[in-house]
């Protein structure tokens, strides 16, 4: 399979993994045949991207299972918490509780787990797919930084709730409002740890101080919030509505504000559950010729497994120091890519 736009699907492709509404509905199966009538619907659901089935790439698959389940978990327990707090200013925190361990269970667990964040999202789901992302981010930038499983609980309950402060009626500037909002929310449930309360607070201030709500700075801020604030705008800048930019974009993004607004060595943890380009990402090389991604690289996920396109060819970046990617493509692409073998 391939990672295409919703531009370029087009009518005859074959859906290659199931895609889900923002609460957690399944509105599109793997396998259906796409028609003018999905397509219409793509768009009314403002869904980012699509993998679908292409014969070429027969056997390169994508890890979906236990991580997908687990993501519409969560969507739909956050979902239920922004809507109760929309009406009721409160919420029950048992189930979201639930999940945010089910998540860090199953992310302790994994060998070497990597997020691809470029992942198919409805957006209208944003801020609920972007809440998970951070998550999950945020409780794998802990563990590489020798977390215990009880901070990462902690991490991983307030990364969750990080932008909860959102659903609060009747703020009157709620991008900058939001953390504080959050944190009076949170704190008022004693089953949630005071500290994630203080992440959701503080993960919009930056070290030189220039951030929100109190421009803390440096030691001020505490080092789970800056976890989540490397993680939370890092999503943003790859995953923001109506732009187009690719994780490796994200990552040059987020280390040219080190030490201005974050900390080198949680960066340096972060960069280590990246995935700069996803599998069934259409890349150009250096040397012109272009290929797919079909496998990651644990060691160095900038330099992954690329096929050449229409050769039986394979390289692994790892093994071509001064071969590197150019630029990504789109599906439109494949018909006029010139491939040369890779010397």
């Amino acid at each position: 399979m391939r990672l295409v736009t919703a531009d370029d699907v087009r009518e005859g492709d074959r859906i290659g993994m199931d895609i889900y509404a923002a609460d957690g509905r399944l509105v599109l199966r793997q396998g259906m045949i796409v028609t003018t009538r999905l397509i219409e619907g793509l768009k009314r659901l403002q869904i980012e991207g699509i993998y679908i089935e292409d014969e070429r790439f027969q056997d390169i698959q994508v890890e979906d299972g236990d991580s997908m389940r687990f993501r519409m978990k969560a969507i739909s327990a956050l979902n239920n918490a922004f809507e109760e707090i929309t009406q009721k200013r409160n919420f029950n925190s048992k189930s979201l509780i639930e999940t945010s361990e089910e998540m860090v269970n199953y992310l302790v667990a994994e060998q070497d787990p990597l997020i691809q964040t470029k992942n198919i999202r409805t957006r209208t789901g944003y801020l609920l797919d972007h809440s998970i992302n951070v998550a999950m981010l945020s409780v794998l930038t802990a563990k590489a930084l020798d977390y215990s499983v009880e901070q990462l609980r902690v991490i991983g309950i307030g990364a969750m709730l990080h932008d909860i402060g959102y659903a609060l009626p009747g703020l009157k500037d709620p991008y900058h409002e939001h953390p504080k909002a959050g944190f009076d929310i949170i704190r008022k449930h004693q089953e949630i740890p005071l500290m994630a309360a203080h992440l959701v607070l503080q993960h919009h201030e930056k070290t030189n101080g220039t951030g929100f709500p109190f421009g803390v700075k440096g030691k001020e801020i505490r080092e789970m919030a800056q976890i989540c604030a490397v993680a939370n705008d890092f999503d943003h800048h790859v995953n923001e509505i109506d732009k187009n930019r690719l994780p490796h974009e994200g990552i040059e993004y987020i280390m040219s504000k080190v030490e201005t607004t974050y900390d080198i060595h949680i960066v340096q943890a972060f960069m280590r559950n990246v995935v700069p380009y996803p599998v069934g990402t259409i890349v150009s090389l250096t040397n012109g010729v272009s290929g797919i991604v079909t496998e990651i690289n644990k060691t160095n996920s900038s330099r992954p497994v690329i096929r050449v396109l229409d050769k039986d060819q394979t390289i692994s970046l790892l093994d071509h120091q001064t071969l590197f990617i150019k630029e990504v493509l789109s599906s439109r692409d494949l018909c006029f890519s010139r491939e040369k073998e890779i010397v």
